[in-house]
């Protein structure tokens, strides 16, 4: 059982716990019967020296033999049951509490025997209290060594270290009560017994919690380790769906992507329609982590079908502001009645007729950077996708001219809103910053005035997607290589 300050343990976790606690236990046990089995003969070791040798001996005598093999030979019975038992914790905590509280019995019955059968023992010169305090400290000594070395050997929780010494107690209480002395001095006596069970509860206890905290720990540590690895194996998956990036003479685009966690909820679509047209998808669904991409796992797959069929021979080309309002209708359908929604742009570069189309749901704001340095903004024409159904759903679309030389920066909410010193975010106006101070290279430049604007870590995914017209030749950014290319960024510079 876990501890009494620990929440309760993984449902999958409870019989792992039980099967190796029990056979620690189970194993433990079973050495601390195989241990009293030979100590309790030495105990008695004078005695069987006189007895071989044919001295004399006294009824004490024989009542120590008897009571040393016997218990002896109990131990080694229990040594036995413990080592061929199941390794179930509670029925070892239960079974082991029986060989405690059945050790001390015998010793508290030895103690009497000894003052019945060898009062001289007691009685040289001894007052009848001297002899009740010798008595009782006799029995209250050999209890407090069979529990506590009990107590080392196998470590119980509360209740299977505790109820072994009401027992023992109650006995001990009625053997005081028959000796001599004010019923004052047999009552301190007899409240004085729990100092001889105090120091093994508190030591089986501790060991138990003590070693149940190092298993959780294992088993925790084991879990997360198995975790980052499945993690890493989604990120790497993930990473999949994320499109290589375009470099070509008439058109780059680029992008760079910081996931707050392994994985996250920010993607990326870029496909070419025609030959002279591309499609580009950045969408960011809500929330963070596993659940937020294996929505995005979804989603990118209908974008995918959509965007193959505008792909296709013959097929008309599907507009910005089409693909949203389908995209619209299967959040709507599917994933908001999880709670799962997404702000998305949808962007179609035409640089056969120097025009930009685009459409936006609840999207932040664009950025179209003209060639004498005049900013356009792309702003959100349409609602987030997955509120409204789709006869409820218009999806507003628009067109401005994209010449060669000119440049769109697109992100997500995770740049506009990294925190700075007083938690001031970076905002639309540091994107501006990012795009009127660079000419090249937007998307990397951009990442990394958040990372030097940004304190502490991130609080969401991270985006941002540049498309440029008329670029030459340049160095493309992969999926999660965000550092690597600022770094290399500033060495070049």
């Amino acid at each position: 059982m876990p501890p009494l300050d620990q929440p309760p343990l993984d449902p999958e976790a409870v019989p792992l716990l039980e099967r190796a606690l029990g056979r620690w236990q189970q194993r433990r046990a079973a050495v601390y019967c195989i241990v009293a089995t030979a100590i309790f003969p030495l105990v008695t070791f004078d005695e069987l020296k006189r007895l071989v040798l044919g001295g004399r001996l006294v009824a004490s005598d024989y009542t120590s033999l008897v009571l040393a093999y016997g218990l002896a030979g109990g131990f080694a019975f229990a040594a036995v049951v413990f080592w061929r038992m199941a390794p179930q914790p509670k029925r070892i905590a239960r079974r082991f509490g029986w060989v405690l509280m059945t050790a001390g019995i015998a010793c508290i019955f030895a103690s009497m025997l000894v003052l019945v059968f060898d009062p001289e023992v007691y009685t040289n010169d001894f007052t009848p209290e001297i002899r009740t305090i010798a008595y009782s400290l006799t029995a209250l000594l050999l209890v407090f060594v069979v529990h506590f070395i009990g107590s080392l050997f196998v470590a119980l929780p509360p209740w299977p270290a505790l109820w072994p010494l009401i027992p023992l107690w109650i006995m001990f209480a009625a053997s005081v009560a028959g000796l001599e002395g004010s019923r004052l001095f047999r009552a301190t006596l007899v409240a004085v017994f729990p100092l001889a069970g105090i120091p093994g509860l508190v030591w089986s206890v501790w060991r138990h919690e003590r070693w149940v905290d190092r298993f959780t720990l294992r088993f925790v540590g084991g879990r997360w380790n198995e975790m980052r690895r499945d993690l890493s194996e989604a990120r790497r998956v993930h990473e999949s769906i994320f499109p290589a990036p375009i470099d070509e003479e008439r058109l780059a685009v680029r992008y760079v992507y910081e996931p707050r966690r392994d994985i996250g909820g920010d993607f990326l679509l870029v496909r070419r329609l025609a030959p002279e047209q591309v499609l580009v998808v950045v969408v960011d669904v809500t929330g963070h982590g596993v659940a937020s991409a294996l929505a995005v796992t979804r989603i990118h797959a209908v974008l995918e079908f959509m965007a193959v069929q505008g792909a296709q021979a013959g097929a008309p080309i599907p507009s910005p502001g089409d693909l949203l309002a389908r995209l619209n209708a299967f959040l709507y359908e599917t994933l908001a009645p999880q709670g799962v929604f997404a702000t998305a742009i949808a962007i179609l570069a035409d640089f056969g007729h120097d025009a930009l189309r685009w459409a936006s749901a609840g999207h932040p704001t664009g950025v179209l950077r003209r060639i004498d340095g005049s900013i356009v903004e792309l702003e959100s024409t349409c609602p987030m996708l997955g509120v409204l159904a789709g006869d409820l759903f218009a999806a507003d679309e628009r067109t401005v001219g994209f010449a060669p030389g000119e440049a769109v920066l697109l992100c997500t909410d995770g740049l506009l809103e990294a925190e700075g010193e007083g938690r001031v975010p970076f905002g639309f106006e540091g994107m501006l910053r990012a795009v009127r101070t660079h000419r090249t290279r937007l998307a990397a430049e951009a990442m990394r005035a958040v990372h030097a604007h940004r304190v502490g870590p991130a609080s969401d995914d991270t985006l941002v997607v540049e498309i440029v017209r008329g670029e030459g030749k340049g160095t493309p950014i992969p999926p999660g290589a965000a550092a690597a290319a600022i770094h290399a960024t500033e060495r070049s510079d």
